[in-house]
């Protein structure tokens, strides 16, 4: 069985016009070396359990994914944010989701204080940084 990362790669990855900017270039966790342009990175860096919803079993009721669009393009980065934030949403009454299904997934802006992890602007990299929650 699928990952919830690698579940959320296959969601994106689904659309034909995210697939064709991006090919393969569906970073989990680590930040590629080679950094070919543009590209999407995600991490999961959290779980929650509602336990005061009487939630009995040991899966987590959501997972909550920090998704960054990179290029050293701004109109691809734009571009992508859209569509990956629409495939996203697609999600948001449910369905298939990889190898299984979610009761949601959502898809919004990170707060103003987020840090990077897989752009350098520095660098001249640009970088839309997304908040994606899935509700198993």
């Amino acid at each position: 069985m699928a990952t919830v990362l690698e579940n959320l790669r296959t969601l994106i990855l689904s659309d034909q016009s995210i697939a064709q900017m991006v090919g393969s270039r569906f970073a989990i966790d680590v930040v590629p070396q080679d950094k070919a342009f543009p590209f999407i990175w995600a991490q999961r860096i959290a779980t929650d359990n509602l336990r005061c919803l009487g939630e009995t079993n040991t899966s987590p009721f959501s997972h909550d994914i920090d998704l960054e669009i990179v290029s050293n393009k701004i109109g691809d980065v734009e571009t992508l944010a859209t569509l990956v934030r629409s495939k996203c949403e697609s999600k948001a009454c449910g369905g298939a989701f990889g190898d299984t299904t979610v009761s949601n997934v959502f898809c919004e802006e990170q707060a103003g204080d987020y840090v990077y992890a897989a752009a350098d602007p520095n660098q001249g990299e640009h970088v839309a940084a997304l908040k994606v929650e899935v509700y198993p």
